[in-house]
Protein backbone atom coordinates (compact mmCIF):
# COMPACT_ATOMS: atom_id res chain seq x y z
CA UNK A 1 0.00 0.00 0.00
CA UNK A 2 1.66 3.24 -1.14
CA UNK A 3 2.35 6.35 0.96
CA UNK A 4 -0.35 8.37 -0.83
CA UNK A 5 -2.97 5.84 0.18
CA UNK A 6 -1.81 5.88 3.79
CA UNK A 7 -1.72 9.67 3.76
CA UNK A 8 -5.31 9.82 2.52
CA UNK A 9 -6.37 7.52 5.34
CA UNK A 10 -4.64 9.66 7.97
CA UNK A 11 -6.33 12.75 6.56
CA UNK A 12 -9.75 11.13 6.81
CA UNK A 13 -9.15 10.24 10.45
CA UNK A 14 -7.70 13.65 11.33
CA UNK A 15 -10.35 15.77 9.63
CA UNK A 16 -13.50 13.73 10.08
CA UNK A 17 -13.00 12.02 13.42
CA UNK A 18 -13.93 8.52 14.50
CA UNK A 19 -17.27 6.87 13.99
CA UNK A 20 -18.47 3.85 15.91
CA UNK A 21 -21.02 1.67 14.16
CA UNK A 22 -22.57 -1.39 15.70
CA UNK A 23 -23.71 -4.08 13.30
CA UNK A 24 -24.70 -7.24 15.10
CA UNK A 25 -26.95 -10.23 14.75
CA UNK A 26 -29.97 -9.56 16.91
CA UNK A 27 -31.66 -12.94 17.07
CA UNK A 28 -34.56 -11.24 18.82
CA UNK A 29 -35.68 -7.67 18.35
CA UNK A 30 -33.91 -6.80 15.13
CA UNK A 31 -35.71 -3.47 15.16
CA UNK A 32 -33.94 -2.41 18.35
CA UNK A 33 -30.55 -0.77 18.59
CA UNK A 34 -27.56 -3.08 18.43
CA UNK A 35 -25.94 -3.45 21.83
CA UNK A 36 -22.21 -3.95 21.45
CA UNK A 37 -21.62 -4.37 25.18
CA UNK A 38 -24.01 -7.31 25.29
CA UNK A 39 -21.96 -9.02 22.60
CA UNK A 40 -18.98 -9.00 24.95
CA UNK A 41 -20.82 -11.31 27.36
CA UNK A 42 -21.29 -15.05 27.30
CA UNK A 43 -24.76 -15.97 28.51
CA UNK A 44 -24.83 -19.06 30.74
CA UNK A 45 -28.15 -20.65 31.68
CA UNK A 46 -28.07 -21.77 35.30
CA UNK A 47 -28.92 -25.39 36.09
CA UNK A 48 -29.88 -26.94 39.41
CA UNK A 49 -26.89 -27.29 41.69
CA UNK A 50 -24.88 -24.42 40.21
CA UNK A 51 -23.20 -21.96 42.53
CA UNK A 52 -21.47 -18.74 41.62
CA UNK A 53 -18.24 -19.89 43.27
CA UNK A 54 -18.37 -23.25 41.51
CA UNK A 55 -19.05 -21.72 38.10
CA UNK A 56 -16.24 -19.23 38.64
CA UNK A 57 -13.80 -22.03 39.42
CA UNK A 58 -14.84 -23.88 36.27
CA UNK A 59 -15.14 -21.01 33.76
CA UNK A 60 -13.23 -17.96 34.93
CA UNK A 61 -9.59 -17.22 34.31
CA UNK A 62 -9.39 -16.00 37.91
CA UNK A 63 -11.88 -17.94 40.10
CA UNK A 64 -11.49 -15.36 42.87
CA UNK A 65 -13.30 -12.86 40.60
CA UNK A 66 -16.69 -14.31 41.53
CA UNK A 67 -17.66 -11.09 43.45
CA UNK A 68 -17.06 -9.08 40.24
CA UNK A 69 -19.30 -11.50 38.38
CA UNK A 70 -21.98 -11.03 41.02
CA UNK A 71 -21.80 -7.26 40.65
CA UNK A 72 -21.88 -7.52 36.86
CA UNK A 73 -25.16 -9.43 37.10
CA UNK A 74 -26.51 -7.27 39.95
CA UNK A 75 -27.25 -10.32 42.05
CA UNK A 76 -29.11 -9.49 45.23
CA UNK A 77 -27.82 -12.71 46.83
CA UNK A 78 -24.62 -14.02 45.20
CA UNK A 79 -24.87 -17.20 47.27
CA UNK A 80 -28.07 -18.23 45.50
CA UNK A 81 -28.63 -18.26 41.74
CA UNK A 82 -31.97 -19.54 40.54
CA UNK A 83 -32.07 -22.48 38.12
CA UNK A 84 -32.95 -21.51 34.53
CA UNK A 85 -31.87 -17.91 35.12
CA UNK A 86 -29.28 -16.27 32.87
CA UNK A 87 -25.82 -15.36 34.08
CA UNK A 88 -23.87 -12.93 31.91
CA UNK A 89 -20.11 -13.49 31.93
CA UNK A 90 -17.80 -10.97 30.22
CA UNK A 91 -15.52 -12.66 27.70
CA UNK A 92 -12.61 -10.86 29.34
CA UNK A 93 -13.18 -12.95 32.49
CA UNK A 94 -13.40 -16.36 30.79
CA UNK A 95 -10.55 -18.83 30.39
CA UNK A 96 -9.14 -18.41 26.90
CA UNK A 97 -6.36 -19.43 24.53
CA UNK A 98 -4.95 -17.40 21.66
CA UNK A 99 -5.46 -18.94 18.24
CA UNK A 100 -4.08 -18.47 14.74
CA UNK A 101 -5.37 -17.70 11.27
CA UNK A 102 -4.12 -19.74 8.32
CA UNK A 103 -3.38 -18.39 4.84
CA UNK A 104 -4.93 -21.01 2.55
CA UNK A 105 -4.36 -19.21 -0.75
CA UNK A 106 -2.63 -16.13 -2.08
CA UNK A 107 -2.07 -14.73 -5.54
CA UNK A 108 -0.18 -11.67 -6.73
CA UNK A 109 1.42 -9.30 -4.27
CA UNK A 110 0.48 -10.41 -0.76
CA UNK A 111 2.63 -9.69 2.27
CA UNK A 112 2.26 -10.65 5.91
CA UNK A 113 3.85 -8.65 8.70
CA UNK A 114 4.39 -9.47 12.35
CA UNK A 115 6.72 -8.07 14.98
CA UNK A 116 8.22 -5.58 12.57
CA UNK A 117 9.17 -8.21 9.99
CA UNK A 118 7.45 -8.52 6.60
CA UNK A 119 7.52 -11.36 4.10
CA UNK A 120 5.63 -12.70 1.10
CA UNK A 121 2.57 -14.72 2.06
CA UNK A 122 2.69 -18.45 1.41
CA UNK A 123 -0.04 -21.06 1.65
CA UNK A 124 -0.03 -22.61 5.10
CA UNK A 125 1.42 -19.54 6.80
CA UNK A 126 -0.17 -18.75 10.17
CA UNK A 127 -1.00 -15.34 11.60
CA UNK A 128 -1.27 -14.53 15.29
CA UNK A 129 -2.77 -11.54 17.04
CA UNK A 130 -1.07 -8.35 15.91
CA UNK A 131 -0.16 -9.66 12.46
CA UNK A 132 -1.34 -7.98 9.28
CA UNK A 133 -1.96 -8.86 5.64
CA UNK A 134 -1.35 -6.34 2.86
CA UNK A 135 -2.38 -7.01 -0.73
CA UNK A 136 -1.25 -5.08 -3.80
CA UNK A 137 -3.35 -4.06 -6.77
CA UNK A 138 -3.14 -7.60 -8.12
CA UNK A 139 -3.12 -9.34 -4.73
CA UNK A 140 -5.74 -11.58 -3.15
CA UNK A 141 -5.63 -13.81 -0.09
CA UNK A 142 -7.94 -16.29 1.59
CA UNK A 143 -7.70 -16.73 5.36
CA UNK A 144 -9.16 -19.64 7.31
CA UNK A 145 -10.24 -19.17 10.92
CA UNK A 146 -9.94 -22.03 13.44
CA UNK A 147 -13.69 -22.79 13.21
CA UNK A 148 -13.67 -23.02 9.40
CA UNK A 149 -14.93 -19.49 8.76
CA UNK A 150 -13.30 -17.70 5.84
CA UNK A 151 -12.09 -14.15 5.34
CA UNK A 152 -11.26 -13.15 1.77
CA UNK A 153 -8.87 -10.22 1.54
CA UNK A 154 -9.42 -8.39 -1.73
CA UNK A 155 -6.89 -6.39 -3.76
CA UNK A 156 -5.35 -3.15 -2.40
CA UNK A 157 -6.30 -3.99 1.18
CA UNK A 158 -4.60 -3.82 4.55
CA UNK A 159 -6.08 -6.11 7.20
CA UNK A 160 -4.91 -6.49 10.79
CA UNK A 161 -5.64 -9.44 13.09
CA UNK A 162 -6.54 -7.73 16.36
CA UNK A 163 -7.95 -10.69 18.30
CA UNK A 164 -8.11 -14.41 17.63
CA UNK A 165 -9.11 -16.32 20.75
CA UNK A 166 -10.88 -19.48 21.76
CA UNK A 167 -12.85 -19.98 24.95
CA UNK A 168 -12.83 -23.79 25.07
CA UNK A 169 -15.01 -24.23 28.14
CA UNK A 170 -17.94 -22.42 26.50
CA UNK A 171 -17.27 -23.21 22.82
CA UNK A 172 -16.70 -19.63 21.59
CA UNK A 173 -14.26 -18.44 18.94
CA UNK A 174 -13.73 -14.68 19.06
CA UNK A 175 -12.14 -13.03 16.06
CA UNK A 176 -11.65 -9.31 15.54
CA UNK A 177 -10.08 -7.90 12.40
CA UNK A 178 -9.45 -4.34 11.30
CA UNK A 179 -9.66 -3.18 7.70
CA UNK A 180 -7.31 -0.20 7.55
CA UNK A 181 -8.22 0.26 3.89
CA UNK A 182 -9.76 -1.85 1.14
CA UNK A 183 -12.32 -4.64 1.13
CA UNK A 184 -12.93 -7.99 2.80
CA UNK A 185 -15.65 -10.61 2.60
CA UNK A 186 -16.45 -12.69 5.68
CA UNK A 187 -18.19 -16.06 5.48
CA UNK A 188 -18.90 -16.88 9.10
CA UNK A 189 -19.44 -20.47 10.12
CA UNK A 190 -22.93 -21.51 11.20
CA UNK A 191 -23.40 -24.05 13.98
CA UNK A 192 -26.46 -26.01 15.04
CA UNK A 193 -27.75 -25.23 18.55
CA UNK A 194 -26.91 -28.75 19.70
CA UNK A 195 -23.24 -28.27 18.74
CA UNK A 196 -22.82 -25.71 21.54
CA UNK A 197 -20.34 -23.70 19.49
CA UNK A 198 -20.39 -20.06 18.55
CA UNK A 199 -18.30 -17.74 16.42
CA UNK A 200 -18.16 -14.05 17.24
CA UNK A 201 -16.56 -12.44 14.25
CA UNK A 202 -15.97 -8.72 14.16
CA UNK A 203 -14.64 -6.56 11.34
CA UNK A 204 -13.93 -2.92 11.99
CA UNK A 205 -12.54 -0.01 10.03
CA UNK A 206 -10.99 3.20 11.37
CA UNK A 207 -14.53 4.61 11.24
CA UNK A 208 -16.82 1.69 12.04
CA UNK A 209 -17.25 -1.59 13.90
CA UNK A 210 -19.19 -4.47 12.41
CA UNK A 211 -19.90 -7.67 14.32
CA UNK A 212 -21.63 -10.59 12.67
CA UNK A 213 -22.49 -14.20 13.38
CA UNK A 214 -23.27 -16.99 10.94
CA UNK A 215 -23.63 -14.91 7.80
CA UNK A 216 -21.96 -13.74 4.61
CA UNK A 217 -21.15 -10.07 4.77
CA UNK A 218 -18.93 -7.66 2.87
CA UNK A 219 -17.12 -4.73 4.48
CA UNK A 220 -15.17 -2.00 2.72
CA UNK A 221 -13.32 1.09 3.89
CA UNK A 222 -12.95 3.85 1.28
CA UNK A 223 -10.14 6.12 2.44
CA UNK A 224 -10.89 8.70 -0.24
CA UNK A 225 -14.53 9.34 0.72
CA UNK A 226 -14.30 8.22 4.34
CA UNK A 227 -17.27 5.89 3.83
CA UNK A 228 -17.66 2.44 5.31
CA UNK A 229 -19.95 0.18 3.30
CA UNK A 230 -21.62 -3.06 4.29
CA UNK A 231 -23.57 -5.52 2.16
CA UNK A 232 -25.50 -8.48 3.54
CA UNK A 233 -25.66 -11.56 1.33
CA UNK A 234 -27.04 -14.01 3.91
CA UNK A 235 -28.70 -13.47 7.27
CA UNK A 236 -29.88 -10.19 8.78
CA UNK A 237 -28.24 -7.55 10.95
CA UNK A 238 -29.27 -4.51 12.96
CA UNK A 239 -27.31 -1.36 12.14
CA UNK A 240 -26.89 1.47 14.65
CA UNK A 241 -24.44 4.34 14.98
CA UNK A 242 -22.87 4.98 18.37
CA UNK A 243 -25.31 6.69 20.72
CA UNK A 244 -28.32 6.00 18.51
CA UNK A 245 -31.59 5.22 20.28
CA UNK A 246 -32.58 2.53 17.82
CA UNK A 247 -31.25 0.61 14.88
CA UNK A 248 -32.15 -0.23 11.31
CA UNK A 249 -32.78 -3.73 10.08
CA UNK A 250 -30.56 -4.82 7.21
CA UNK A 251 -31.74 -8.02 5.54
CA UNK A 252 -30.01 -10.17 2.97
CA UNK A 253 -29.92 -8.36 -0.35
CA UNK A 254 -29.52 -4.93 1.23
CA UNK A 255 -26.58 -2.68 2.02
CA UNK A 256 -25.85 0.46 4.01
CA UNK A 257 -23.37 3.31 3.74
CA UNK A 258 -22.00 4.96 6.88
CA UNK A 259 -20.23 8.28 6.41
CA UNK A 260 -17.74 9.99 8.69
CA UNK A 261 -20.49 12.24 10.08
CA UNK A 262 -22.22 9.28 11.78
CA UNK A 263 -24.98 9.12 9.20
CA UNK A 264 -26.20 5.58 8.59
CA UNK A 265 -28.17 5.27 5.39
CA UNK A 266 -31.52 3.54 5.25
CA UNK A 267 -31.27 0.03 3.80
CA UNK A 268 -30.47 0.18 0.11
CA UNK A 269 -31.45 -2.71 -2.17
CA UNK A 270 -28.38 -4.24 -3.77
CA UNK A 271 -28.31 -4.28 -7.55
CA UNK A 272 -29.48 -7.46 -9.27
CA UNK A 273 -26.97 -10.06 -10.35
CA UNK A 274 -25.85 -9.64 -13.97
CA UNK A 275 -27.33 -12.09 -16.48
CA UNK A 276 -24.61 -14.54 -17.51
CA UNK A 277 -26.86 -17.03 -19.29
CA UNK A 278 -25.59 -16.15 -22.77
CA UNK A 279 -21.87 -16.35 -21.96
CA UNK A 280 -19.86 -19.01 -23.74
CA UNK A 281 -18.57 -21.99 -21.79
CA UNK A 282 -15.55 -22.37 -24.10
CA UNK A 283 -13.21 -19.49 -24.93
CA UNK A 284 -10.50 -19.87 -27.56
CA UNK A 285 -8.83 -16.47 -27.63
CA UNK A 286 -6.20 -15.06 -25.28
CA UNK A 287 -8.31 -11.92 -24.99
CA UNK A 288 -11.29 -13.06 -22.91
CA UNK A 289 -14.58 -11.30 -23.63
CA UNK A 290 -17.64 -11.55 -21.42
CA UNK A 291 -20.43 -9.44 -22.99
CA UNK A 292 -23.16 -8.87 -20.39
CA UNK A 293 -26.53 -7.15 -20.61
CA UNK A 294 -26.42 -3.84 -18.79
CA UNK A 295 -27.67 -3.87 -15.19
CA UNK A 296 -29.98 -0.89 -14.51
CA UNK A 297 -28.37 1.46 -12.02
CA UNK A 298 -24.87 0.06 -12.49
CA UNK A 299 -22.00 2.50 -12.23
CA UNK A 300 -19.24 -0.12 -12.49
CA UNK A 301 -18.84 -3.88 -12.72
CA UNK A 302 -16.47 -5.84 -10.50
CA UNK A 303 -15.34 -9.26 -11.66
CA UNK A 304 -13.16 -12.05 -10.34
CA UNK A 305 -11.80 -15.18 -12.01
CA UNK A 306 -10.99 -18.17 -9.84
CA UNK A 307 -9.96 -21.77 -10.25
CA UNK A 308 -12.57 -23.01 -7.78
CA UNK A 309 -16.31 -22.49 -7.38
CA UNK A 310 -15.85 -21.23 -3.81
CA UNK A 311 -13.55 -18.44 -5.05
CA UNK A 312 -10.88 -19.24 -2.52
CA UNK A 313 -8.29 -19.43 -5.34
CA UNK A 314 -8.82 -16.15 -7.18
CA UNK A 315 -6.34 -15.51 -9.98
CA UNK A 316 -7.62 -12.19 -11.30
CA UNK A 317 -9.80 -9.33 -10.12
CA UNK A 318 -10.73 -6.29 -12.20
CA UNK A 319 -13.23 -3.45 -12.52
CA UNK A 320 -14.93 -2.39 -15.75
CA UNK A 321 -16.99 0.68 -16.58
CA UNK A 322 -18.61 -1.30 -19.39
CA UNK A 323 -20.78 -4.43 -19.07
CA UNK A 324 -18.51 -6.03 -21.69
CA UNK A 325 -15.73 -7.41 -19.54
CA UNK A 326 -12.29 -7.97 -21.03
CA UNK A 327 -9.23 -9.60 -19.52
CA UNK A 328 -5.96 -11.09 -20.80
CA UNK A 329 -2.99 -13.07 -19.52
CA UNK A 330 -4.96 -16.01 -18.15
CA UNK A 331 -3.46 -19.48 -18.59
CA UNK A 332 -5.48 -22.20 -20.28
CA UNK A 333 -7.68 -24.25 -17.98
CA UNK A 334 -11.02 -24.41 -16.22
CA UNK A 335 -12.25 -21.32 -14.37
CA UNK A 336 -15.17 -19.60 -12.71
CA UNK A 337 -16.18 -16.00 -13.36
CA UNK A 338 -17.96 -14.03 -10.63
CA UNK A 339 -19.33 -10.62 -11.48
CA UNK A 340 -21.44 -8.03 -9.68
CA UNK A 341 -22.71 -4.55 -10.49
CA UNK A 342 -21.66 -1.56 -8.35
CA UNK A 343 -24.03 1.36 -7.82
CA UNK A 344 -23.18 5.07 -7.67
CA UNK A 345 -22.71 4.93 -3.86
CA UNK A 346 -20.17 2.13 -4.15
CA UNK A 347 -22.43 -0.65 -2.87
CA UNK A 348 -21.68 -3.92 -4.64
CA UNK A 349 -24.64 -5.97 -5.81
CA UNK A 350 -25.54 -9.63 -5.92
CA UNK A 351 -23.16 -12.09 -7.54
CA UNK A 352 -23.55 -14.00 -10.78
CA UNK A 353 -21.23 -16.94 -11.44
CA UNK A 354 -20.28 -18.55 -14.75
CA UNK A 355 -18.07 -21.61 -15.31
CA UNK A 356 -15.91 -21.64 -18.43
CA UNK A 357 -12.91 -23.30 -20.02
CA UNK A 358 -10.12 -21.38 -21.70
CA UNK A 359 -8.38 -23.25 -24.52
CA UNK A 360 -6.58 -20.53 -26.45
CA UNK A 361 -3.09 -21.91 -26.99
CA UNK A 362 -2.06 -22.30 -29.68
CA UNK A 363 -4.43 -19.49 -30.64
CA UNK A 364 -6.43 -20.25 -33.80
CA UNK A 365 -5.57 -17.96 -36.75
CA UNK A 366 -7.77 -15.02 -37.61
CA UNK A 367 -9.87 -15.23 -40.73
CA UNK A 368 -8.34 -12.75 -43.16
CA UNK A 369 -10.77 -13.24 -45.99
CA UNK A 370 -14.49 -13.02 -45.23
CA UNK A 371 -16.97 -15.32 -46.79
CA UNK A 372 -19.27 -13.98 -49.47
CA UNK A 373 -21.39 -11.17 -48.01
CA UNK A 374 -19.67 -11.78 -44.68
CA UNK A 375 -17.72 -9.62 -42.25
CA UNK A 376 -14.63 -10.10 -40.16
CA UNK A 377 -14.71 -8.60 -36.69
CA UNK A 378 -11.37 -7.31 -35.55
CA UNK A 379 -10.24 -7.87 -31.97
Amino acid sequence: MDDNYRGALRAVLRNRGRLALAVVFAFAGLGQAANVAAQEDYVYRVVKGDTLIGLSARLLNSPQDWPKLARHNRLANPHHIAPNSELRIPLSMLKMHTAQVTVTHSVGEVKVASGGASSAATSGATLSEGASVVTGKDGYATLRLPDGSTVRVQSATELQVERMRTYPDVGILESAMKVVAGRVTSLVQRFRPDEKKETRHGVKTPLANLAVRGTEFRVSMDVQSGDTRGEVLQGAVAVAAAGAADGKRLDAGFGSVVDANRRVSDPIALLAAPNVASLSKLLERTLLRFPLPEVPGAHLYRAQIARDAAFDMVVREFVSKSPELRVTDIADGGYFLRVRAVDARGLEGLDATHAFTLKARPEPPLINTPAANGKVRAL
